[in-house]
């Protein structure tokens, strides 16, 4: 929801249909100034017949996960805008709710985006975005909106997101982020951030036309209650990657590799990943369809308890 913008109902000429008075209500039309209301509703039915493979004689459970959200996002000229969102989570006969499954009520977002000046001989927007909000980076392989449970993740921090458009050499954008997650709870309007998690760090991304995409990044994270094979203590790990996207002739991939370095609990952290999806889409063929090839790998510990932690960590 926070990425749709309603500008263009400012035009009297602009379709509309029976909701668009929500979504753009005019409160000043000389700055402008205008507010959007939204939401959205999800229901859904989830059934495990032999939960933990039937190993500890747990019964089938099935239930219906809810999820309600509704926004309000004020917009005042191009240069400040603020979003919020709240959210009501219910399990339904799940035989043990708890986050992120249920979450009686919350503040799932509440940030300001503020526009900084641009450079249009460079083609150079920019923003900064403080408060709470939701992230997702790249494939979601390492920072994901986690939109299979029913609360979706968000961290509490700042963004400054940079985009930079160039029609001979192509569309850049970065990110810079300096975050703590959002610690889900129980209740009514009582979750904190989660003071022992830390994420922060750069995400590039390099458009080269259409098909054709390179994301590059550092990501640091700090966890002073991490646990690994028995052992727990702090830990201080250091994410650099890079991925390979597009389109081509029918074919797309997306390919990423992750080197992770740093230390847990006075153990030197070595860890990596490799992940690739590459198909064919057979487009002059009815319905299209996709033939595709996924692979992916990742380290782990053949020593558990050695001075070095293999274990690949996908952080968020």
């Amino acid at each position: 929801r926070y990425d749709e913008d309603y500008r263009y109902l400012a035009d009297p000429a602009a379709p509309k249909d029976y909701w668009d008075p929500m979504k753009h209500i005019v409160l000043d039309r000389a700055l402008p100034i205008y507010l959007s209301v939204g939401g959205e509703l999800r229901e859904r039915f989830e059934y495990y017949s032999a939960p933990d493979f039937a190993l500890r004689g747990t019964p089938p459970n099935g239930y219906v996960l809810q999820r309600f959200l509704i926004n309000s996002d004020l917009h005042v000229g191009d240069s400040f805008r603020a979003f919020v969102q709240l959210g009501s989570y219910f399990a339904f006969g799940k035989d043990f709710a708890a986050p992120p499954y249920e979450d009686q009520l919350a503040v799932q977002q509440a940030f300001a985006d503020i526009s900084l000046p641009p450079v249009p001989s460079a083609g150079l927007t920019s923003l900064l975005r403080v408060g709470r909000q939701e992230m997702a980076f790249g494939s979601q392989r390492i920072v994901a909106i986690r939109d299979a449970p029913n609360v979706r993740r968000a961290f509490d921090g700042f963004r400054l997101h940079a985009e930079m458009s160039n029609p001979e050499t192509g569309n850049f954008r970065v990110d810079a982020v300096a975050m703590r997650p959002v610690l889900n709870q129980l209740g009514v309007f009582n979750d904190p951030s989660n003071a022992n998690q830390a994420l922060w760090g750069l995400y590039a991304t390099a458009l080269f036309g259409p098909g054709l995409g390179i994301d590059l990044y550092y990501l640091g994270y700090e966890n002073t209650r991490a646990a690994f094979a028995g052992s727990v203590g702090q830990e201080n790990r250091q994410s650099i990657g890079l991925r390979l996207f597009g389109t081509a002739a029918g074919w797309d991939w997306d390919w990423e590799a992750l080197w992770q370095f740093g230390s847990f609990a006075n153990r030197q952290i070595q860890a990596w990943t490799v992940s690739s999806n590459t198909g064919y889409t057979f487009r002059d063929t009815p319905w299209s369809p996709r033939i595709g090839l996924k692979a992916d790998i990742a380290s782990g510990d053949s020593t558990p308890g050695g001075r070095t932690v293999g274990t690949f960590n996908a952080l968020f």
